[in-house]
């Protein structure tokens, strides 16, 4: 169980954002990345920097959410903090 988009604005930035279900797990390429350590909405979160990637992994209930973007690390937690889980 997999979900996703991809967007690419007109200045060429890139924003990816992924949600993977029960059983779906998430990675990160953090060869050679600054790693910290942070917290999304009170959950522990993994936020690699590698280059100009900038990506958050965390989990939410049964789901592992991804953000990654050339936005910079402020950026993607602004995001991050955004995203609100919808309950149908």
């Amino acid at each position: 169980d997999w979900s996703g988009v991809y967007f690419e604005r007109s200045d060429g930035a890139l924003l990816d954002f992924e949600e993977m279900g029960p059983g779906g797990a998430g990675s990160l390429d953090t060869e050679n990345a600054k790693i910290d350590f942070i917290r999304i909405h009170g959950r522990p979160a993994l936020l690699s920097e590698k280059g100009k990637w900038t990506s958050i992994l965390w989990s939410v209930d049964n789901r592992s959410l991804y953000i990654g973007g050339t936005g910079g690390r402020e950026e993607a937690v602004k995001i991050a903090e955004s995203v609100r889980m919808i309950r149908a």
